[in-house]
């Protein structure tokens, strides 16, 4: 095996083991799966946006995601609000959904953690450099980037510093 298809691997492998730790805090944090936890997550990130632009963040229908923000809604979690014209409704987190994802947020970011455990701080900033590389590589459109920072937590990666979204400006 090459080292290059290798590397390819041991990536996809991780990426498993990362996507593994995020779902098991999605399932074991809603009912309705890892589609409500990220739309949470963006809606308390990104609020006053409608149901329009979440679907997109999302990739789901748009009937998929009225779906998901009726049974959102239903749990006490987000309201909705007039929006600027009468057809568009914006979204907003109840204080429920503001501590449903500051929960979320500090499960998401011990489980990651868990993952870094056996790196020093030399390694971390190494990785770092590395990631912010292929997540500007990887970010391609706006839509991208809306996607790709679902689940961030932009206290800790705030969109002035976040690689991700220096590059979705750069495509406008």
């Amino acid at each position: 095996m090459h080292t290059n298809e290798r590397t390819a691997n041991l990536l996809g492998t991780l990426s498993t083991a990362v996507a593994n730790g995020i779902d098991n805090i999605d399932a074991s944090s809603l009912d309705h799966g890892a589609s409500a936890a990220a739309a949470l997550v963006t809606i308390g990130n990104y609020p006053k946006q409608n149901v329009t632009e979440l679907s997109v963040c999302l990739r789901l229908s748009h009937s998929a995601t009225v779906r998901l923000v009726d049974r959102l809604a239903a749990s006490g979690l987000i309201i909705r609000n007039p929006g600027r014209d009468k057809r568009a409704l914006t979204l907003a987190l109840t204080h429920q959904g503001e501590e449903f994802v500051g929960g979320l947020q500090d499960r998401r970011r011990a489980a990651l953690e868990d993952l870094l455990h056996p790196l020093d701080d030399v390694e971390r900033r190494l990785l770092t450099g590395i990631m912010e590389r292929m997540l500007i590589y990887a970010t391609r459109s706006q839509e991208d980037a809306n996607q790709l920072c679902r689940f961030c937590d932009l206290e800790i990666c705030p969109q002035d510093d976040c690689p991700v979204e220096k590059r979705a400006r750069q495509l406008r």
